[in-house]
């Protein structure tokens, strides 16, 4: 499963999950898979980190394949786009996405 992570650096699986998900400068994409460590597959820019457009950064992360994804806070429009095509979305995550993962799986 390919999982996105709204990130304030841009360091792998060592990377910080940022407090919002809309103004998280990287979003980190992860492969998980059952019984197989973690593995890191892209770090992707935010290009509307200043200013973007409700589903602006969602589809990005649709186009990036995520079937998850995880932030620290996100806006109810954004959690509603991701709903209406299938990702799931948890937040209220903080820390390093290393040690977030071993508490998704």
């Amino acid at each position: 499963m390919k999982v996105g992570f709204a990130c304030d650096s841009n360091e792998g699986l060592n990377s910080k999950i940022s407090a919002h998900f809309g103004r998280a400068p990287y979003f980190i994409i992860v492969e998980i898979e059952k019984n197989k460590e973690p593995k890191y597959l892209k770090t992707v820019k935010n290009p509307a980190i200043e200013e973007h457009q409700p589903g602006e950064i969602p589809s990005l992360m649709l186009r990036e394949g995520v079937e998850l994804m995880v932030s620290g806070g996100m806006g109810s429009r954004a959690q509603e786009y991701f709903s209406s095509r299938n990702v799931k979305v948890i937040t209220g995550k903080e820390g390093k996405i290393i040690d977030v993962i071993k508490e998704i799986i």
